[in-house]
Parts: structure tokens; C-alpha cells; sequence
């Protein structure tokens, strides 16, 4: 797992899926709360997460194994948070506008930001890591005498931080599928059972069926995928999408069962 992918907190993607949206009473009947309130419980683990991703990325700046506690952490929990967040959101959304306008906006806002930063920023944060972890290359050299081409050491992948946004868009493509099974009649026979059960035994199952689905779905990847993807450069974004699947279709579910 690259490091700098590792380290991915989605910050500004979490900004932009939680605090733009305002909800109101006719927007949606699993969430009463006026046009005019927040949902601040959301606010405040979307607070959390930003402020332990500035300790995650301050880790790659200084050398003592004590910090590597730190990024080792966040895997643990955040990128999981930020999906589930965001899929949240996206139920939310779905309840506001037809699926075409919400996929035309949530291009404009996710795949956007992606193109300008990898043109304008990604290639010169490659370089700058280049310098930090192999032997100083003039910038010329590197860009202009295809320097960025040579074998080196350190985290230097295309996407860098980049990755959840290309998972958060091809999310929003299966936000159709999603509420199609959601609304089968068996399947909203299941949710309607585990919800009935008493809380520790429900957070229980939640987290059995979340641990299974993402087993499942790195098996997949394993079997299937990584043979034809492993030398290809969307070979970590694809797997990433895969993994953390589950935990994007379970904060669509926490907003039509909160």
C-alpha cells in the first residue's frame, strides 16, 4: 500500500459532501431537521477526521518509528469514516434531485478539482518527493529529459492524494443500483429485522456484514482483477474502490434506517 494513498484523508472531499448540503423537512423522511440545521454530530466527526489527518501527513515529514503509530491508526478508521460519511450524503442528495443531475453536478465537483491538481500540482509534488528519497536531479532533467521515467525510491504515484476522489465518483454511479436493492422487498425485509434487534447485537451484525462484504470484495480483486490490473497504474484505485465499498453503501443505508 503506497504511503502517501495510505495517507489520503479526503479532507477537502469531506468539506465538500457534508458542508455544502442543508436539509429540510420535505427532503427527506428519515431526517427531521428544518432547512436551517445541521446535522452536527456529522460536523463534529467530519472536525475529528480533518484534525487527525494534519497529524497523519505531519508523519511524513520526520523519521522516529514512535510516528508510524500514527498513519497506522488512521487506517483503521478514517478513509472508512469519510466513505460512510459521504455516502450518507449521497443518499441524501439522491432525495433531492433526479440521478443525472446529481451525477452531472457531483462530476463538476469531484472530477474537476481531480484534473486541475493532477496537470498543475501532482508533477511537481513528485518531484519534490523524488528529492527528498534519491540523489538530487535538476528540475529540467527531471521533466524535460525524462528524468520522472527512471526507477526510484519513494512514494511517487500519479494520483498521490488524489485516489478517493475517483472512488467517490464511481460510487455515485451504483447510487441507482443501491436504492433499487434497498427498496427490494426481501432485502428491506432483512434491514427491517437487524434494526429491530437490540443495539450491541445490531452494531454487531453491521459489523460482521461490513468485514464480510470487504473480504468478499478483495477476494474478487485478488482473484480477478489484480492478474490484469497489478502492472497497470489504476491498480491501487481500483482495489481501494473495491475495499471500501461497503462502507460508502453503509451510510446510504444509515440515511434511509438512521
Amino acid at each position: 500500500m503506497y504511503p502517501e494513498a495510505k495517507a489520503a484523508s479526503g479532507d477537502a472531499a469531506l468539506h465538500a459532501q457534508a458542508g455544502d448540503v442543508s436539509m429540510d423537512r420535505s427532503s427527506a423522511d428519515s431526517a427531521s431537521v428544518s432547512g436551517t440545521d445541521r446535522l452536527h454530530y456529522l460536523d463534529a466527526l467530519r472536525c475529528f477526521c480533518m484534525i487527525f489527518g494534519v497529524f497523519v501527513h505531519g508523519t511524513t515529514l520526520f523519521e522516529p518509528r514512535i510516528l508510524t503509530a500514527i498513519p497506522l491508526l488512521s487506517d483503521h478508521f478514517r478513509m472508512a469514516t469519510f466513505f460512510a460519511v459521504s455516502g450518507f450524503f449521497a443518499a441524501l442528495l439522491s432525495t433531492r434531485m433526479t440521478w443525472p443531475t446529481l451525477l452531472r453536478r457531483r462530476s463538476l465537483t469531484l472530477l474537476l478539482p481531480l484534473a486541475t491538481v493532477l496537470i498543475l500540482l501532482n508533477p511537481l509534488t513528485n518531484y519534490l518527493v523524488y528529492l527528498r528519497h534519491n540523489s538530487p536531479m535538476p528540475i529540467e532533467t527531471y521533466f524535460l529529459e525524462g528524468g520522472w521515467r527512471l526507477a526510484a525510491s519513494g512514494p511517487m504515484v500519479w494520483h498521490l492524494h488524489l485516489w478517493f476522489l475517483i472512488s467517490l465518483w464511481l460510487y455515485f454511479l451504483t447510487v441507482p443500483i443501491f436504492t433499487s436493492v434497498t427498496n427490494n422487498r426481501l432485502i428491506d425485509g432483512f434491514v427491517d429485522g437487524v434494526c429491530r434487534l437490540p443495539s450491541w447485537l445490531r452494531l454487531s451484525c453491521l459489523a460482521a456484514l461490513i468485514a464480510a462484504a470487504t473480504v468478499v470484495l478483495r477476494a474478487i480483486y485478488a482473484a480477478l482483477l489484480d492478474p490484469i490490473l497489478a502492472a497497470t497504474p489504476f491498480a491501487w484505485v481500483i482495489r481501494a474502490t473495491l475495499q471500501y465499498a461497503p462502507m460508502f453503501a453503509l451510510g446510504m443505508l444509515l440515511y434511509r434506517r438512521p
